[in-house]
């Protein structure tokens, strides 16, 4: 019996290596696939087997997946929060005010006087 085992783990020592050593992992076009699924926002994704999820998104410069400091936890979160300070910076300028002209004040025998204003 003890050389039964014997030859068996042998035969397994023999095999094993050559079939480990064959070539990709097969995993390996279903990681690729993924990234193909998973949107990053403003960032890229990246497949791994170490990775929860099986992937991350590393953001693009001056982009953020949350408000947190400290995010290497959440790394398959997509980057969709501007990386800006309380000055906004990041922001589009604001559009120009509305300006009106001047208020013509016109006499009507009806009404007396009435506001009317004049747009540029």
């Amino acid at each position: 019996m003890a050389l039964s085992w014997f030859k068996i783990s042998l035969a397994m020592a023999m095999i094993l290596p050559p079939i480990a050593t064959r070539g990709d992992d097969p995993l390996t076009p279903i990681l690729n696939d993924i990234c193909k699924e998973v949107e990053c926002g403003k960032g890229t994704c990246q497949a791994s087997l170490g990775y929860p999820f099986n992937f991350k998104c590393i953001c693009d410069n001056g982009w953020k997946r949350t408000r947190l400091d400290n995010e290497e936890t959440l790394e398959f979160l997509p980057c969709v929060i501007p990386n800006c300070s309380l000055d906004y910076s990041c922001m589009p300028a604001p559009a120009p005010l509305h300006q009106f002209h001047t208020i013509n004040l016109s006499s009507t025998p009806a009404t007396g006087f009435t506001a009317v204003e004049e747009h540029a």
